[in-house]
């Protein structure tokens, strides 16, 4: 069931006992992991199911890092289905599809000069779930 929120009574407190906050991939497939289990699950997007330039403004930022990094507003889409909506990339002249790569173990360490950085486990944490994801992706043998 897709309810937008635009549609809920203001202060309405809407109880799950699994929140999953993100409808790109990895929180579709995470939900449709539950379906049919004996609990609520609400997958939460901040997006529409169309692109709404109104929501994705909330990912405006400056950049302060490496000059060609593009910015969250153009790396990041408010809209169910997440990233998945910018996959579409010319392979080659005849093909288009996409490119999926995993985070680097640096992307889980702290760094001082990197405000906020650091996560409280490393990669190899999440390598089993990569493992199920490549599966579910059909992306092939995860190395």
């Amino acid at each position: 069931m897709l309810v937008d929120s635009h549609k809920v009574v203001r202060d309405k407190v809407i109880e799950t006992e699994v929140c999953i906050v993100g409808a790109g991939p990895a929180g579709i497939t995470l939900a449709r992991e539950f379906i049919g289990q004996k609990f609520r699950v609400c997958l939460l997007e901040s997006g529409e199911l169309d692109f709404n330039r109104k929501t994705q403004s909330l990912s405006d930022c400056e950049n302060i890092g490496y000059p060609p990094f593009l910015g969250l507003k153009d790396l990041r889409y408010r809209q169910y289905g997440g990233q998945a909506n910018l996959w579409t990339i010319e392979i080659n002249a005849q093909q288009i599809g996409l490119r999926d790569v995993p985070l680097d173990e640096i992307d889980f360490e702290k760094r001082d000069w990197v405000p906020y950085s650091g996560w409280p486990f490393s990669k190899s944490h999440l390598n089993p779930y990569y493992e199920r994801a490549q599966t579910v992706c059909k992306l092939g043998k995860f190395a």
